[in-house]
C-alpha cells in the first residue's frame, strides 16, 4: 500500500518529463551559479526577441541576420546547461 505509493512518487520524481516541463524539475539539482546563468540567457534571449521584431518590422536584413544568429548560440547555450 504505502510503500508501492512511495516507489511510484519516487519514480515520478526519477524519469525524466517532456521537453515542456524539463527546466522547473532540473533546476532542483543545479548550483545556484548555473541557475543565475541560465536566468540571463533567458533574458538576453527575451531582449534579442524584441529586437528582432523591431528589425523585422524596420525590415533592416543586415540586423535580423545577426539577432538570429546570436539567438541560435543563445538558445544552444541553454540548451548545453538544461542536459
Amino acid at each position: 500500500g504505502q510503500f508501492l505509493n512511495f516507489l511510484f512518487f519516487v519514480f515520478l520524481m526519477i524519469r525524466r518529463p517532456p521537453r515542456s516541463t524539463l527546466f522547473p524539475y532540473t533546476t532542483l539539482f543545479r548550483s545556484p551559479h548555473q541557475i543565475v546563468i541560465l536566468g540571463r540567457i533567458e533574458i538576453e534571449i527575451a531582449q534579442v526577441r524584441k529586437k528582432l521584431f523591431r528589425a523585422r518590422d524596420r525590415q533592416d536584413h543586415d540586423t535580423i541576420n545577426i539577432l538570429l544568429n546570436r539567438m541560435g548560440v543563445l538558445v544552444h547555450q541553454r540548451k548545453d546547461l538544461e542536459t
